[in-house]
């Protein structure tokens, strides 16, 4: 496994990590998408980030102990922006 090499993807093959569909304007179907490249694209922090992954998943991987994590990030990212917040820094 060469980590350099552009075709490879962690868990490429795995159906829990192709969690939508995106409309392509170039073929008019739609292609699957990865919550990576969602991340990406959107710069989100890691508390958003697991978020995203963990709803993205749940019904393929974790059930129900996904929802649970989505939520304890989601929390934690509550928690954080009221900190912020208290603090003048947002």
């Amino acid at each position: 496994m060469d980590l350099e090499d552009k075709t490879f993807s962690p868990g490429n093959e795995d159906n829990h990590y192709k969690a939508g569909h995106i409309d392509c304007p170039y073929c008019n179907k739609q292609i699957p998408i990865e919550p990576i490249d969602y991340i990406e694209a959107q710069q989100l922090g890691p508390h958003e980030a697991n978020v995203v992954k963990y709803i993205s998943r749940w019904k393929e991987k974790g059930g129900i102990k996904d929802l649970f994590k989505s939520a304890w990030y989601l929390m934690r990212l509550i928690r954080f922006v009221e900190k912020q917040k208290e603090n003048g820094l947002n």
